[in-house]
């Protein structure tokens, strides 16, 4: 079986933009990296590149209510960042597993 999925990549650096973690998407932490978040569609994204080239997004709490900040991060240029399709394929091989021998 396969499936196609998108990534973006940072020209310059040829790094991807990584996977996203459990509460924000652009959080202070999400740099640049080896390991690439996929999407199902272009359209997502290209989405993730732009929120991602706004600066660090989260939650602020200031006593009444949670408001929504976002930190520009100038060094982030939406033109050096790309969308690339990721071809998956899903083998049906046997997966062997070793047993180790209780003692």
């Amino acid at each position: 079986m396969r499936m196609k999925r998108y990534a973006v990549i940072h020209g310059p650096s040829g790094k991807y933009l990584p996977p996203k973690p459990s509460q924000a998407g652009t959080a202070t932490k999400m740099e640049l990296g080896a390991e690439p978040r996929l999407f199902r569609n272009v359209r997502n994204a290209v989405c993730a590149a732009r929120w991602w080239c706004k600066g660090v997004t989260g939650y602020v709490d200031d006593g009444f209510d949670f408001d929504l900040m976002t930190t520009p991060k100038p060094e982030r240029k939406l033109s050096e960042l790309f969308v690339i399709s990721v071809h998956l394929m899903v083998s049906k091989n046997k997966w062997r597993r070793k047993v180790i021998p209780e003692e």
